[in-house]
């Protein structure tokens, strides 16, 4: 069908192109900046340094370690996805892809965002909802029954479990959909 579309001078086709997973490493130690994470997957991992992106994710304090997310040309992220892990610092650190699945922290919907990039300009214009309880009386931290598990019901797929749930049966069916653009 494509060739009979490119034969035709009035239209345009391309294959759709497949997109980069981000990179989730694990368990790095607190004292490590991006540029330190970045030159030790430069020489660790042979990647190009060009157009590689690290970002180390905050968390809490009481915490003893970081993680970062790195971004890297398809050459660089095929290497890294094939080993599943990369050195640093002397250590061995598994690695994760990372698929991004949207969701609104002011209703809980999947594909949009709450506030635009300034974080003043509200988008949604949804409802917002407890990601607990589903209640649009209250948020998650005046919940009155956010520590009882079996009260928790989400807004998505109307299971028993929080509306943010890695494990929801429509994120899993959303996540799904968007691995399939990816390259890996």
């Amino acid at each position: 069908m494509m060739e009979k579309i490119r034969g035709d001078a009035r239209m345009e086709c391309k294959a759709p192109t497949k997109q980069i997973p981000s990179i989730l490493i694990k368990n790095l130690n607190k004292e490590l900046t991006k540029e330190e994470i970045l030159d030790e997957l430069v020489e660790n991992e042979n990647i190009n340094k060009e157009g590689t992106t690290v970002v180390i994710l905050k968390s809490n304090p009481k915490f003893r370690t970081n993680r970062a997310v790195i971004r890297c040309s398809k050459e660089d992220t095929m290497k890294i996805v094939q080993k599943g892990e990369v050195k640093i610092r002397f250590m061995i650190h598994q690695i994760k892809k990372l698929y991004n699945v949207i969701q609104c922290n002011c209703c809980c919907q999947f594909n949009h965002f709450e506030y635009e990039k300034d974080k003043k300009t509200k988008l949604c214009k949804n409802m917002a909802i407890c990601l607990h309880c589903t209640s649009n009386e209250h948020m998650l931290k005046n919940c009155p029954v956010k520590d009882d598990m079996n009260k928790a019901k989400c807004v998505n797929c109307k299971g028993n479990h929080r509306s943010n749930d890695k494990k929801c049966k429509k994120r899993i069916e959303i996540e799904n959909k968007i691995k399939a653009k990816y390259i890996c």
